[in-house]
């Protein structure tokens, strides 16, 4: 019901509106930032509204979460953590916080997940965009912002001059590209078991995308409750959100599902990455010839 969160959120606000919840009852926030002086996006702990801020949003590459995991854990006190993370990492944390008999004071939130893409990418992403837009220091990322509209993939990048902005659809962002077009993922983001619905999270939160909502433009959160807690938890959102049961196939619709085909220039392109071609350049001998073929194939099916 906020439009500010709404509108600084990757789809409807949701987990932002949850973390605010939990916060209330004496819980602990574990959440994803993107650190611009490091490049890279951690895992941090909020303990109030304000730090919550700084893990609105989406962060697209593979977080650091070791020194915020093992505070999880090595606590000796009672203290409660939510804990937004992929799909696996938080599959991780069930598995371990079961172990040791903790999964009690957890509430455990993962999302629609499309892979990670490697570190390479980004690092030579973050090279192209300064020598592209002559930034000598980049102070932040909003990897998903609502300047053209929900539907559209547009990073907001920061300098001291203020926000530029980088559009898939717009002018090729090339990290989208190759992110989204799935040239280099993780090896175990192919054939990943916690696509669509499988999860062991309370809470699966992410887009919803599909045709019932296409023409939106400000975001809506789809969200499946795995567990009586999770449950319980969406129930008592009524005051700060507004909530609709649809049905699963409604939730899932856009979202992927089943096994990703591996490129066949996906190991090229990370040994590109790895040896520090210009970005650009892979871009164009690798991908576009690809791009190419996959037209003319369509355009022969009619």
């Amino acid at each position: 019901k906020n439009s500010d969160t709404r509108g600084s959120c990757s789809s409807g606000g949701l987990a932002h509106e949850i973390g605010l919840l939990l916060l209330n009852k004496g819980y602990k926030v574990c959440g994803v930032t993107y650190t611009a002086d490091k490049e890279a996006a951690e895992h941090i702990v909020c303990t109030n509204a304000k730090d919550l801020e700084r893990i609105k949003g989406s962060k697209y590459i593979q977080s650091y979460t070791v020194g915020v995991f093992n505070e999880l854990f090595n606590s000796d006190t009672d203290e409660k953590y939510l804990v937004i993370g992929t799909p696996c990492q938080i599959a991780g944390i069930d598995k371990y916080a079961r172990l040791i008999k903790q999964r009690d004071k957890l509430l455990l939130i993962d999302f629609f997940c499309h892979g990670i893409p490697s570190y390479l990418l980004w690092k030579e992403y973050i090279k192209y965009i300064k020598e592209k837009k002559g930034f000598e220091l980049i102070e932040g990322i909003r990897f998903r912002d609502k300047k053209y509209g929900w539907h559209n993939f547009t990073i907001a990048i920061e300098d001291s001059d203020g926000l530029h902005y980088s559009d898939r659809n717009i002018d090729k962002d090339l990290f989208y590209e190759m992110f989204l077009g799935n040239y280099c993922l993780n090896g175990s983001c192919y054939t990943c078991k916690f696509r669509t619905v499988y999860s062991k999270a309370d809470i699966r939160v992410g887009d919803l995308w599909g045709s019932k909502y296409k023409n939106d433009t400000k975001g809506i959160s789809g969200v499946i409750a795995f567990t009586d807690l999770g449950q319980q938890i969406i129930s008592e959102l009524v005051d700060t959100c507004i909530i609709k049961t649809e049905s699963l196939e409604t939730i899932v619709e856009g979202q992927m599902k089943g096994d990703l085909d591996i490129p066949k220039a996906r190991n090229k392109i990370l040994v590109d990455l790895e040896n520090e071609k210009a970005l650009q350049k892979i871009y164009s001998k690798r991908v576009i010839p690809i791009k190419i073929k996959r037209k003319i194939i369509r355009v022969l099916r009619g």
